[in-house]
C-alpha cells in the first residue's frame, strides 16, 4: 500500500475537514487544533527537503534519492527504534490505535470484540506470521494490550438502518 492509500484509507475521517482531510493520531506536542491534521500535500509533508536532519522518523526511516526517486526503507529492528524515538520509549497501545484506524469499518459480527480489532490489525500490518496465530516479537515490543481494556464490551454502536 502506497502512502496515499494508507493516508486516505485510515487518517481520513468522514465529516473532516477539506482543507486538512487526514487526522495526525501521534504528535510529540499536546493535542491542540493547530496540530491534529496534516498538510493535505502529504508528499510534500515527507518530502526530504521537508525532514529536519534531527526528525525522529529519520532515526526509523531511510531516506535515499529526490523528488519522485525517493525511496523510503525501514532500518534494521525498526520496532525497536520506533519505541525509543516515535514512542518516546513506550508500548503503543494497540488497542487504541486499532480503533482509531478502523474506526469507520464495520464489523459484520454480532460478538464482535476488542480482540478481534487488534487481531486484524496484527494481521493486516504484518504482525502475525503467516500460518501462525500468535503475534509476532516486533508487535510484542512495540505494542501493548491492556487486558481489562480488551474485555470491556462498551467500545461498539450497532449500526442504526433506516
Amino acid at each position: 500500500m502506497d502512502f496515499r492509500e494508507f493516508f486516505r484509507t485510515f487518517l481520513r475521517p468522514n465529516g473532516g475537514p477539506t482543507d486538512k482531510p487526514y487526522m495526525m493520531i501521534f504528535t510529540e506536542n499536546d493535542p491542540s487544533v493547530h496540530n491534529r491534521w496534516f498538510n493535505p500535500n502529504l508528499a510534500g509533508s515527507y518530502a526530504p527537503s521537508s525532514l529536519r536532519p534531527e526528525a525522529p522518523l529519520l532515526k526509523v526511516v531511510d531516506v535515499e534519492g529526490k523528488a519522485r526517486d525517493t525511496r523510503y526503507s525501514l532500518k534494521a529492528r525498526h520496532w525497536e527504534l520506533a519505541r525509543a524515538h516515535l514512542a518516546f520509549t513506550r508500548r503503543v497501545p494497540a488497542i487504541h490505535l486499532a480503533v482509531v484506524l478502523y474506526r469507520d469499518f464495520a464489523i459484520e459480527k454480532d460478538s464482535a470484540t476488542l480482540e478481534d480489532v487488534v487481531t486484524v490489525f496484527q494481521h493486516e500490518f504484518g504482525y502475525v506470521l503467516s500460518g501462525q496465530s500468535s503475534a509476532t516479537d516486533e508487535f510484542e515490543h512495540l505494542y501493548s494490550v491492556d487486558d481489562e481494556i480488551l474485555q470491556s464490551s462498551d467500545w461498539f454502536e450497532p449500526l442504526e438502518t433506516p
